[in-house]
């Protein structure tokens, strides 16, 4: 392909015989002198209201230079004058308005870079991410792949792997502080508080507290056992619960302390109980004590887990110790690791892998070495309360400065120094080869193929490395919005651009979307452009858009377009005329920044400082942060089935599915 370049110039209509004789006389002999020789005009690029020239040239830089070379003209900035005089210009005095640019170029092959190993092996989720609260102290994983958090102070999250949605007491939680969760053989979850119990049906609370048996409602620990009962551990000795009454255990009855930190039953059956003041196993008729006389490490048990040769795991204030049945075994390490540590949780993966958790990071033991990590790793702070391994494999630390999740890949952050070009990054797609790409503020496009990062720029092809939005088409064409020169299309080999000179309605595109018809639709600060592969039909206010400058488009199962605006709601078009939704219809806010259709035909509109608006085709309804909404600012919907773990959406995304959010 030769690389294409258009000069343009905005004339009249009733002026453009004149312009062209002028044209002609004036100009083409200074082209001439510059070997600007002109090509054949496309036909689909016939614009009304514009005279355009095309040039062609085999070498793109040479074509380059010769642009170059008329720009700098001084005849040439005089003729434009003149012509500004002549046939008119955006003010008195002014050159005539025109632009010479490039239409086509042949795609350059791109800044090769092999990327970096990125920055730690965690990925950290806290308050800035849509969890409630940083400090969190349980989590499980439910039967349908919901995650649990509890916290100390904000109740519930639970977590679908990308986005979070908050219960509290306002909701029927017992209490705000949660410090244990357990899902039950029946799918209810039920929940320690500081307020109680909740067991939680997937619709509803139910709460159990000192009226109902409870010997207090501070609930530090649970478990199930094999029967179905379930045990709570509290303040104040430990619980039993077979589904219609409660049954207490204190010390008088055996137990050797009253403050039950842990419980766990072995694969024999027997159970387990962490206390103050040493250890319990209960075979269901009595109580047998361990304390240090009999080896344990210290009275203070604060966990407690049992690996897969049937071993008993403990932490205590006195270290680290194992149980065989037989004896105890204090563990100790070369690194002391396991000296002068507070250890707060105790947890075996499923490669058989123990991992510690304490005040000072959390640690993993292979059966003969251990390592450590702490916040210079990514760990989201080295305080580590509670940790759960999810069905992917994913390890899931609670810790007092948010969650961190680790997947032992080494990819999680990339920065310029593994080969991203510009670390400011308006957009990400992922093509259907599999490839990512990442658009750029001022760095170009950038593609990543899993090894290499490859940078295309404006030495490429790129009409502008200001890049704002990346849209793939049917046709597997990447579409290319850009902050001030229109928008380019990369076929895998060319860039064509297309500007206000082709059509376009403006150059500072917004975004791009493709309609079942396969019609393009480029949104731009000037109006909205439909995009038929041959010629653009421009549609601004005075054919009905509420406002030029659209910042979302969407299509619905009716074939209904719908159009967010940056200030003035949301516009639907059925292909002959355009009606308008604002606050006073029941939109949340004016700013509409995401639009979607749910699988029950229902439209959600996020808006910027509104929250979210259902619209069921006669009414809106709307959420915001009081009814669970983790931020009010929405910038993306995804209409989406439960998941377990996945990316953590950024602040502003919702999911209409079961009404699950994240900031």
């Amino acid at each position: 392909m030769k690389a294409v370049a258009r000069l343009s110039f905005w004339v009249s209509a009733d002026q453009q015989v004149d312009f062209q004789a002028a044209y002609d006389l004036q100009l083409v002999p200074l082209l001439v002198n510059h070997e600007l020789i002109e090509s054949s005009a496309p036909d689909q690029f016939q614009t009304e209201g514009i005279c355009s020239h095309w040039f062609e040239d085999p070498s793109p830089s040479a074509l380059s230079l010769k642009r170059q070379g008329l720009l700098q003209d001084p005849h040439y900035r005089e003729i434009l004058l003149d012509w500004g005089r002549v046939f008119g210009a955006v003010r008195p005095g002014a050159a005539i308005s025109c632009s010479f640019e490039f239409h086509a170029l042949p795609a350059g092959p791109g800044e090769r870079m092999a990327a970096g190993p990125g920055v730690g092996h965690w990925s950290v989720y806290d308050s800035t991410n849509g969890l409630v609260d940083s400090i969190v102290q349980a989590i499980v994983e439910d039967q349908q792949g919901y995650l649990w958090f509890g916290t100390l102070h904000g109740g519930v999250c639970r977590f679908d792997g990308q986005f979070f949605k908050t219960f509290t007491t306002e909701d029927g939680l017992a209490g705000n502080e949660v410090w244990t969760i357990v899902a039950d053989r029946q799918g209810d979850l039920w929940f320690g508080t500081n307020g109680g119990v909740s067991r939680y049906d997937g619709s509803s609370f139910e709460t159990f507290t000192v009226r109902d048996g409870l010997p207090t409602s501070h609930v530090r620990s649970m478990a199930e056992d094999r029967v179905g009962h379930l045990w709570f551990g509290t303040d104040s000795g430990v619980c039993r619960y077979d589904g219609r009454e409660f049954a207490v255990f204190a010390v008088q009855d055996g137990l050797a302390g009253n403050v039950v930190s842990g419980i766990v039953e072995d694969r024999a059956g027997l159970l387990w109980f962490a206390t103050e003041a040493g250890l319990s196993c209960y075979d269901g008729s009595t109580f047998t004590t361990f304390t240090t006389e009999d080896g344990l490490a210290g009275n203070a048990v604060t966990a407690l887990c049992e690996d897969r040769q049937g071993g008993m795991w403990l932490s205590t204030n006195g270290g680290l110790c194992q149980y065989d049945g037989r004896q105890f075994r204090t563990m100790v390490s070369s690194q002391n690791i396991l000296t002068g540590q507070s250890f707060g949780a105790l947890f075996q993966d499923r490669q058989g892998h123990l991992w510690l958790g304490t005040d000072d990071g959390v640690s993993r033991y292979d059966g003969s070495t251990w390592v450590s990590f702490t916040t210079q790793d990514g760990l989201a702070s080295n305080g580590v309360r509670t940790i759960c391994e999810d069905h992917e494999g994913h390890l899931w630390l609670g810790t007092i400065g948010g969650l961190s999740r680790y997947d032992g890949s080494n990819f999680v952050t990339f920065t310029a120094q593994d080969g991203l070009s510009n670390t400011t990054i308006f957009s990400i797609i992922q093509d259907r080869s599999g490839d990512l790409w990442f658009g750029l503020r001022r760095g170009g496009v950038c593609r990543y193929d899993g090894r290499n990062f490859t940078t295309f720029t404006t030495q490429d092809g790129l009409a502008i490395n200001s890049v704002r939005k990346i849209f793939e088409d049917r046709a597997g064409h990447l579409w290319i919005a850009t902050q001030g020169s229109g928008v380019c299309r990369y076929d895998g080999q060319n860039f064509t651009t297309f500007t206000t000179a082709d059509g376009l309605a403006g150059n500072s595109v917004e975004t791009v979307f493709q309609d079942r018809e396969g019609h393009m639709w480029i949104a731009t600060e000037a109006g909205l452009s439909r995009y038929d592969g041959q010629n653009f039909t421009t549609f601004t206010t005075e054919d009905g858009l509420a406002y030029d400058h659209i910042t979302a488009i969407y299509q619905d199962s009716r074939e209904n377009l719908w159009f967010g605006y940056r200030h003035i709601g949301v516009s639907r078009y059925d292909g002959r005329n355009f009606a308008t939704f604002v606050t006073a219809d029941g939109l949340a806010g004016d700013g509409v920044a995401a639009i979607c259709e749910d699988r029950a035909g229902q439209l959600w509109f996020g808006t910027n400082g509104g929250g979210v608006s259902r619209y069921d085709g006669r009414s809106f309804t709307t959420f915001t942060t009081r009814d669970g909404l983790a931020s009010n600012v929405v910038w993306s919907i995804i209409d989406s089935v439960p998941m377990a773990v996945g990316r953590v959406a950024t602040m502003g995304t919702v999911s209409p599915r079961s009404l699950r959010w994240t900031g």
